[in-house]
């Protein structure tokens, strides 16, 4: 099984580790992690990962907002797999991510209920959920 690149992506420290968890109960262990779009897009262009985590609400930080990142990723990495993890339910924001490329849209809390549900549509992508 070979090792799955996964960045995740959100202004929020516990966020990221609630997901981390998540993922490392599948066996997961290569992580890098960012705290605001622009570093996202960076590391993810740098680093080729396959999963990428992104939640929608950050702050713009050195002038690109989520949206332009996640249309960026979309662009530089069109295989990369990305899931919206976000506290905006709202059905519209959810068609227009899912319309734009993105694998799921998961609404916060993370919890292990909500991940199962993902976990099936990344056992179609990765092993490592199978």
């Amino acid at each position: 099984m070979s090792v799955l690149k996964i960045l995740l992506v959100d202004d929020s420290a516990t966020v990221r580790k609630v997901i981390r968890y998540q993922l490392m109960v599948h066996g997961c262990r290569d992580f890098s992690e960012a705290d605001h779009p622009s570093q996202a897009l960076e590391l993810l262009v740098k680093e080729r990962h396959q999963l990428v985590t992104l939640d929608l609400m950050m702050p713009t930080f050195g002038g690109i907002s989520t949206e332009e990142a996640f249309a960026a990723m979309r662009g530089e990495c069109p295989d990369t797999a990305i899931v919206i993890v976000t506290s905006m339910a709202y059905e519209k924001l959810k068609l227009y991510y899912l319309q734009k490329g993105a694998l799921a849209y998961v609404v916060k809390p993370f919890t292990r209920f909500a991940f199962e549900e993902l976990r099936r549509k990344l056992g179609g992508l990765f092993v490592q959920f199978r």
